[in-house]
């Protein structure tokens, strides 16, 4: 974190990939796209774990320091067990803690992929937690539609179509990797028929990367280099601004200076402040109110 805040005081953005193992190849590969304009946050047991649900996402980054966040990605969904209304809803928490905590950062949530074929039939036993299969070689032909592979198929899709309503209801955007995948996915041979890598790893990554459009990065630079323009006042100018400050107060005017108020580059600075600090307490409403 002492790194971080170093690059984010130089003027490079802060931007955290979170979530369960889909963070691993996919999260790896965003990360490689984002370390040129941003200080990347993205490590195995602190921002993300392999079998990580929503809520175990939600707890490592409510570990982490609150500091000033351009960006939030998240994977998240393919652990939870629910057909999707459960997921929804964690989701939409999630959204709302990161943007309470992390001072309004963009937030994008990646959707867990289908399930696909696994590379063999002996590793679909093993991800049926090697319960008994009548027809082993039918199982892994039709896998999505049959037995125990249906059922969890159909509750993946669930999931992925709720995250994919939640995140913009929310106030943030979500990818879904079907888009990058063929329209018979179910049928597509690929790894252990959970998690994506290479190509389609890849084409995830670029999904999500295409959809951040780096507004929350522009604006924490705005306010950051509007904190420097001036510098820290003296002793000698506070104690004189407190001597005249009812007689500036009466008069209609800022109490630590001369200038009013309507066309005070002073004041307007003090706004700026005020307004960023109250939105990193997550206090400022949606116009700025």
């Amino acid at each position: 974190w002492f790194r971080l805040l170093k690059e984010r005081k130089a003027g490079k953005p802060i931007a955290i990939i979170a979530g369960d193992s889909q963070t691993y190849k996919v999260g790896g590969a965003l990360a490689s796209l984002l370390q040129k304009k941003y200080s990347v946050i993205w490590k195995s047991g602190v921002t993300w774990t392999s079998g990580d649900k929503t809520e175990a996402t939600l707890a490592k980054l409510q570990a982490l320091p609150r500091q000033q966040v351009a960006l939030v990605v998240v994977f998240t969904g393919g652990n939870n067990i629910d057909p999707g209304g459960q997921t929804a809803s964690s989701v939409a928490n999630l959204i709302k803690f990161i943007k309470k905590k992390f001072g309004n950062p963009e937030v994008i949530i990646g959707a867990p992929p289908p399930a696909m074929k696994p590379k063999s039939k002996d590793m679909l036993q093993n991800f049926l937690d090697k319960k008994k299969i009548d027809d082993l070689a039918q199982e892994w032909q039709n896998w999505h539609l049959n037995r125990e592979g249906g059922q969890y198929a159909k509750k993946r899709e669930g999931r992925a179509a709720a995250i994919m309503k939640a995140a913009p209801a929310a106030g943030a955007k979500a990818f879904d990797p079907r888009q990058v995948l063929p329209a018979e996915f179910h049928q597509l041979v690929h790894g252990d028929g959970i998690h994506v890598a290479g190509p389609v790893a890849k084409a995830f990554a670029q999904g999500i990367a295409g959809l951040i459009t780096g507004k929350a990065a522009a604006a924490q630079g705005t306010v950051a280099a509007t904190s420097r323009m001036r510098p820290a006042i003296s002793e000698r100018d506070l104690r004189k601004a407190i001597r005249r400050s009812p007689r500036c107060i009466r008069a209609g005017y800022p109490a630590a200076g001369v200038h009013k108020a309507s066309d005070s580059p002073l004041v307007s600075e003090i706004v700026k402040k005020i307004q960023y600090a109250l939105n990193q307490q997550g206090l400022l409403g949606k116009k700025g109110e």
